[in-house]
């Protein structure tokens, strides 16, 4: 059965990660990865390009057309989704398939966002920046839903900071850790449950 990758938000991390993905798509073809959907509703913007892997021609575009453009040539099958997700049935009407076939990746900055995508996989990677700190949670970790409470800035992992100098290479190590996980994922290794740490 082939597999599939869903990353909700292609922001600072999630456009990383697509970054990642695509440069290791033969590792994801043996994997049996056919499809990476990327999912977002937000136009590119001139501060995208501090911490995001957007340049200027992208300005004003959505995130996900840019994207699926720059890596239509992959040997993995980049579809982009124009949503946000709200419920349950959002996902479900995306087409992305059951809970079990693919690994959904949340790197969104809504709390209720988060909660609603990691209930609809079975394995799923939450990865989120906070100016200089970067927090992984999986699927594996028990209690995950205490992540999503509160209105610590941290806990929200928001893109939304004031420029810093570490900004991107924060956003790009997340989004390498959350990269070796997913590909520990695909192959069934064992992976970290959670990695807190900073630049």
């Amino acid at each position: 059965m082939s597999k599939k990758i869903a990353v909700f938000g292609v922001g600072g991390v999630g456009s990383w990660i697509l970054w990642f993905l695509t440069k290791l798509d033969s590792e994801l073809v043996r994997a049996k990865v056919k499809e990476i959907h990327i999912v977002d509703f937000d136009m590119v913007e001139p501060k995208n390009l501090l911490y995001a892997d957007y340049d200027k021609t992208d300005v004003g575009k959505l995130k996900i057309e840019a994207l699926a453009k720059r890596y239509a040539d992959s040997a993995v099958k980049v579809i982009p989704h124009d949503a946000e997700i709200v419920e349950l049935g959002d996902i479900t009407n995306l087409g992305i398939g059951s809970k079990n076939s693919a690994i959904g990746v949340l790197t969104v900055d809504n709390l209720t966002t988060r909660d609603v995508i990691s209930k609809s996989f079975t394995n799923f990677v939450d990865a989120r920046v906070e100016e200089n700190q970067y927090t992984i949670l999986t699927s594996d970790i028990d209690g995950y839903s205490a992540f999503n409470e509160g209105n610590d800035p941290a806990r929200r992992g928001s893109c939304f900071v004031a420029p810093k100098v570490r900004l991107e290479a924060t956003h790009m190590v997340c989004a390498s850790m959350t990269t070796q996980i997913i590909l520990a994922m695909l192959r069934n290794e064992k992976h970290p449950k959670m990695i807190n740490n900073s630049l």
